[in-house]
């Protein structure tokens, strides 16, 4: 059974605050309830403006990664040392650090194969005849496939 719940350490020196951050970090698998707060609050980081290519306008990719990077931590650790705050932090690599561990752990439980026969969704390949039932089953593609789709604009009819 995996555990659901992971502890690890961080040692990382910047060069830019001249300091070690040192500290132990508790992050959980994400609930539904989980990635719905973190979409939002990515949202909300960025000011519920999305980057539009195609002007220019809105928020740049990378305050996009950024933000990301800062409401999957607030959302996903539940234990920090008393140092991480994004809002102290200057210094980019020392939250990344943090969020490639955030991130790893959470890939852990991504794309999982059935063990038995049993915990095989209707409609895998396997045995694509069965009609799917409302509820079984599941994508095929990522989580933040879906969340980071852009959603086209509808136009009101004349």
């Amino acid at each position: 059974m995996r555990q659901y719940e992971k502890s690890f350490n961080i040692d990382y020196f910047s060069e830019m605050d001249d300091r070690r951050y040192s500290g132990t970090f508790t992050v959980k698998k994400l609930t539904i309830g989980d990635l719905s707060k973190l979409g939002a609050r990515k949202a909300q980081l960025c000011g519920g403006m999305n980057y539009d290519p195609d002007t220019g306008k809105g928020v740049d990719p990378g305050t996009a990664i950024l933000n990301e990077m800062i409401a999957h931590c607030e959302i996903a650790l539940i234990e920090t040392p008393e140092w991480f705050d994004s809002d102290k932090l200057s210094d980019v690599g020392v939250l990344n650090a943090v969020y490639e561990e955030v991130a790893a752990f959470e890939a852990n439980f991504l794309r999982r194969k059935p063990k038995t026969e049993r915990e095989r969704p209707t409609g895998s390949d396997e045995d694509s005849s069965g009609a799917q039932s409302a509820g079984e089953g599941g994508p095929t593609y990522p989580t933040e496939d879906v969340v980071d789709r852009k959603i086209p604009k509808i136009s009101p009819l004349a």
